[in-house]
């Protein structure tokens, strides 16, 4: 065999070992690109693969967190086991796990407890993310809150107001229970790290007894009275709510009024509250207190 026959076979072995070495290379990436979404698709991470979405969150009376969430009709196949929640109130944020299956198209309220929300001072945006596989996928939706709620009192700690009585009343511990003095309970709430120009508020009000036609429960915020009710005499709650658990020292009516207070404008650094009644007599026979105050911001 002459040289050039040998350069010629010498080449095209040369060639072939290219081609399959460039052919490894390319099935290598392919095979990568493909493992890669194939783990996407089975773990449901991904917005394009699992539609998740907040449909709904509500701040209870109790300072607890009820959040809807719904799955839509993207990558049916994939079982999702549970639900990550991010809760944050723009400075500390959360993360709490919800275990419980999400069919397709199925809509479920998860309740986040007051407790498990932890570091987070109050709730500004929720953010959600899908459990499949073993594996939690990206975060699919967020819900930013219009009103935030800065501040939820139950009447299980007087810790900061001017009298820290504490009594059980009602099926629960309210704040008071007081006679004509003190005639006003305040608690200054600092707002600094709360950027906002509105204010609303909720609370429950308690006049107990015999409270003498015209004497008036009433809230001040910042020194400024935003709401007022009286009671129609001593034996009535009528305009108010009647109720039968809890201490009647007088042995008279037990009346309540949730009431809220519209949105005014607030840009404060702080807030005062001042729960205020103007009954003249000693608990024994007329008294008062208060529950559930909670601010709103934004």
């Amino acid at each position: 065999m002459d040289k050039r026959g040998l350069s010629a076979i010498i080449v095209t072995v040369i060639l072939v070992a290219l081609v399959l070495v460039a052919t490894a290379v390319v099935w290598g990436v392919i095979n990568n690109i493909l493992k890669s979404s194939s783990e996407d698709i089975s773990s449901g991470f991904g917005q394009l693969f699992l539609d998740l979405e907040i449909k709904k969150v509500t701040v209870e009376d109790n300072g607890d967190l009820s959040v809807q969430v719904g799955r839509g009709t993207g990558n049916s196949e994939t079982e999702v086991s549970g639900v990550v929640f991010l809760i944050s109130d723009g400075k500390n944020s959360d993360k709490i796990e919800k275990e419980s299956s999400l069919g397709v198209l199925e809509t479920k309220t998860f309740t986040i407890t007051q407790d498990e929300l932890g570091d987070v001072a109050f709730v500004k945006e929720v953010s959600i993310a899908p459990v499949a596989g073993g594996k939690t996928g990206s975060i699919v939706d967020t819900f930013e809150l219009e009103w935030i709620m800065v501040v939820f009192d139950n009447g299980e700690s007087g810790e900061g107001w001017s009298n820290i009585e504490i009594t059980f009343n009602d099926g629960s511990n309210i704040h008071g229970i007081w006679g004509n003095s003190p005639n006003q309970v305040s608690k200054t709430f600092d707002l600094s790290s709360i950027p906002h120009s509105q204010m609303k508020i909720e609370a429950t009000y308690y006049a107990i007894d015999s409270w003498d036609t015209g004497e008036e429960a009433s809230l001040y915020v910042d020194g400024i009275k935003k709401w007022s009710k009286v009671r129609p005499n001593a034996y009535s709650c009528s305009g108010w709510t009647e109720y039968t658990s809890g201490p009647a020292p007088w042995g008279g009516v037990r009346c309540k009024d949730d009431f809220n207070i519209a949105p005014f404008s607030h840009t404060a650094d702080s807030v005062e509250i001042s729960f205020r009644t103007t009954i003249n007599q000693l608990e024994g026979d007329e008294s008062w207190g208060f529950d559930n105050l909670a601010i709103y911001v934004k």
